[in-house]
């Protein structure tokens, strides 16, 4: 005989409340969609630091090879934790945000615990190295010293144009890297793995004052997002709608493009 089971909801209230003797933080119901746009700038792949997104008081970052980035969310003074994206996707799972976190520290050893309005609680054990509060600080100086204002405006059709030309040339066999140079950008493709067989060539007035060369993958997970960018500086600084990044600069090499580099 068939078992018949009922539909239930992904998430329950617990059959009796999780105790944490922390500090208590009321939380900004922009925190998950916060969370949720972030993630997609972290790099498990890279240095440890790399794989989270980072909050501090008012504010979401992260900081890795390519990128620098930050998103402002509501009033609040969360200390310095991290999320991975595996957190961050289950606490997006119970489709409203959670109002309060408490935290309990013990010899190292973080307990998180989020609760709902309507009774829900969900406690993620997570493992915490010592006081991340000087890194979220640096972090936060970094982004001070170079964010500027201004730059190029980023509208829909010079959005879409850059996605459709240059994730096209991100197929099987292309190079990492995209370059700049006054009004061109370049990203090339390679059907053997040792010479460039094509190149995908575009030009927008991005104003670019110099050679320049970046990560790819990196430039367009920024031009998704960005209003404005500013080519002007190292790191090239960015605005979204609701925060502010970087873009940083790799080597530019000795394999630069040749045919559209020249001072003609």
């Amino acid at each position: 005989m068939l078992n018949t089971f009922e539909d239930t909801a992904l998430y329950a209230q617990p059959r009796s409340p999780i105790k944490v003797d922390g500090e208590r933080y009321a939380l900004p119901p922009d925190l998950i969609t916060g969370l949720d746009f972030m993630r997609r700038f972290t790099n498990p792949k890279g240095e440890f630091i790399e794989g989270f997104v980072h909050a501090f008081g008012n504010r979401l970052d992260i900081l890795t090879n390519s990128i620098a980035i930050d998103y402002e969310i509501g009033p609040c003074e969360l200390p310095a934790i991290r999320f991975n994206p595996y957190t961050i996707r289950l606490l997006a799972a119970f489709g409203t945000p959670p109002t309060l976190l408490e935290i309990e520290t013990t010899f190292g050893h973080s307990g998180n615990l989020f609760r709902w309005d309507d009774g829900q609680e969900c406690f993620l054990d997570i493992n915490c190295t010592g006081d991340c509060a000087p890194s979220a600080r640096a972090r936060l100086d970094l982004m001070e010293r170079h964010s500027t204002s201004g730059g190029f405006t980023i509208d829909n059709a010079t959005r879409t144009e850059m996605l459709r030309l240059h994730k096209r040339s991100a197929r099987v066999g292309s190079t990492k890297d995209i370059y700049f140079s006054r009004d061109t950008a370049i990203s090339r493709q390679s059907n053997d793995g040792k010479s460039w067989t094509s190149e995908t060539v575009s030009r927008f007035p991005f104003e670019v004052e110099r050679p320049m060369r970046f990560d790819r993958d990196a430039f367009l997970r920024v031009i998704r997002v960005a209003d404005e960018i500013d080519f002007s500086t190292s790191p090239v600084s960015f605005r979204h709608a609701n925060g502010r990044g970087l873009l940083i600069e790799r080597t530019l090499g000795s394999d630069v493009p040749e045919s559209e580099w020249s001072d003609d």
